[in-house]
């Protein structure tokens, strides 16, 4: 099976590196696998280079029905976030299905 890969903005790699970010949401209902995963930077730099992850969790969510509880406790505002992702998707609508990516850094 062909490794599977996502772009990351450059300054979340190294919160991954440390296992301090644990998932990454996306925009849409994607067919992301269980198993290894790539990291690529969205900007390539000699500084930051892809990191595999073992993809353990896929769940799909509209972003209306999104709740604190769906988000490990490193998060500490739901609205907050939102906010953080019409930054990535302008468009984003509240009906929107949303992709969780849980995975352990390996």
């Amino acid at each position: 099976m062909k490794t599977q890969k996502l772009l990351l903005s450059n300054h979340l790699i190294p919160q991954i590196k440390s296992g301090e970010k644990r998932y990454t949401v996306r925009k849409g209902r994607r067919n992301i696998k269980l198993g290894k995963l790539m990291f690529v930077p969205a900007i390539p730099t000699k500084n930051f280079k892809p990191i595999t992850v073992n993809v353990v969790e896929i769940r799909y969510k509209r972003l209306c029905d999104i709740i604190q509880a769906d988000f490990p406790s490193q998060l500490h505002d739901v609205a907050e976030w939102r906010g953080k992702m019409r930054e990535y998707y302008p468009d984003l609508k509240k009906t929107d299905t949303m992709t969780f990516v849980h995975f352990i850094c390996k």
